[in-house]
């Protein structure tokens, strides 16, 4: 293990815990710094839940700490009341022009949640199907700003500061024959969406089989390139805690376990399930499909997250940077072959040009190292030891090797 747990992060945990399941936990350690415990929630995008959980708790937050996180709170409630109103807007757009959806991650995860206030929401994500595509971005193109319109999976529209994505598949998908199965399932998500209501707003969502590929591919994506807070692995929790346990789902859980087994996810669901049942309030008894599962590598999953923080900002330039080492997909290849192989794809986001002209990588290879030192002479990035940085990423790789991703 690279380090232990912090005394703060344990308490962050069982307050958020707490306030997003509303489970009996066990007390926070003494002495704790809460300005580091609500400052680590802002990291982990958690902080509604750990200032509701705090309050359950009967700990009382200093007077200026706890005015701080209680504008924090309403600000996140009325940014997630901005986004469903525009998610709103969006479909309707789509119905009125008879185009079939279905809303991913977002409000599709928050109606998991006992209290879905307590799930900070960050854009709208919307996809459609192949065919509709071209002609929903054609719609929002008229009615959004366009940020970004590659089209490859997804283009990107703002309006009133807030982002709104349109899909036509997922990002994260292997090349090979499961990558392509997976595809299928996209295809065809919108004839199999089912109908949900958050907050008064209906919408059409995935069923609960195509949640938990999304919601695996997606935490598995973010995970090994920045990283994923808090925030994610709760998701994941509160699929688990709905579809995934014996206890609410008695007679439908082995059917999903089945089908993330087909796709090659199901150990790293497992990975995640026992990482969840190690913090203070979850229970192994409730998944008895993890039973059997004995990994070491709970704790470091957990500790490798919360360094991460949301999306991995807490440590930016070393996440993205080590990506090139640590992300995998599925491939037993040596170090060099895939780093040599990730550069690649660092590329492709870095240099789209390289999309369409592939004679560009040799200028790739060049050009992004020069963008990223002049970058940290100017002060723009941060420097990153690269002695520390391997060892991180080599650590990472270890613990992301024992989820066999995409293997049968």
């Amino acid at each position: 293990m690279r380090r232990e747990i912090t005394k703060e992060e344990i308490a962050l945990l069982r307050f958020a815990v707490r306030g997003a399941f509303g489970k009996i936990v066990d007390e926070i350690p003494e002495n704790v710094d809460l300005t580091k415990v609500m400052a680590e929630a802002k990291h982990q995008s958690v902080v509604s839940s750990a200032y509701e959980g705090a309050y359950l708790m009967g700990v009382e937050l200093p007077s200026e700490l706890d005015m701080k996180y209680l504008r924090a709170t309403a600000s996140i409630a009325a940014s997630n009341e901005k986004l469903m109103m525009l998610q709103s807007e969006a479909i309707e757009l789509l119905q009125k022009n008879e185009i079939a959806y279905s809303v991913i991650k977002g409000a599709s995860v928050s109606v998991m949640y006992n209290d879905p206030a307590m799930r900070t929401m960050g854009d709208v994500d919307i996809i459609v199907s192949k065919k509709d595509y071209e002609r929903a971005q054609g719609i929002f193109s008229e009615n959004f700003e366009v940020i970004g319109e590659d089209g490859r999976i997804h283009s990107e529209y703002c309006k009133n500061g807030k982002i709104i994505e349109l899909h036509k598949s997922m990002n994260g998908l292997p090349k090979n024959e499961i990558g392509r199965e997976l595809e299928g399932i996209f295809d065809e998500i919108t004839e199999n969406s089912i109908k949900c209501t958050l907050d008064g707003y209906d919408f059409m969502c995935p069923n609960a089989e195509t949640t938990g590929i999304i919601l695996l591919l997606h935490t598995y994506e973010h995970l090994t390139t920045g990283g994923i807070g808090l925030r994610h692995l709760f998701d994941f929790a509160a699929y688990a805690e709905k579809y995934l346990s014996e206890k609410n789902n008695k007679d439908g859980y082995q059917r999903l376990l089945l089908v993330f087994e087909k796709y090659g996810m199901l150990k790293f669901a497992k990975n995640l399930m026992d990482c969840i049942c190690s913090i203070s309030g979850f229970e192994r008894n409730d998944y008895p499909w993890i039973s059997d599962f004995s990994s070491k590598g709970s704790m470091e999953l957990l500790i490798d997250i919360l360094d991460g923080g949301n999306f991995g900002k807490k440590k930016p330039d070393e996440r993205y940077i080590s990506e090139i080492i640590v992300k995998d997909d599925g491939k037993k290849n040596n170090i060099f072959k895939r780093m040599f192989r990730n550069f690649i794809e660092v590329a492709k986001s870095s240099m789209p040009s390289v999309n369409k002209y592939p004679i560009l990588y040799p200028i790739a290879f060049v050009y992004i190292p020069i963008r990223y030192l002049f970058r940290v002479i100017t002060g723009k990035r941060s420097a990153v030891n690269p002695v520390k940085m391997v060892k991180s990423s080599v650590e990472r790789h270890g613990i992301y090797e024992n989820f066999d991703m995409f293997k049968r």
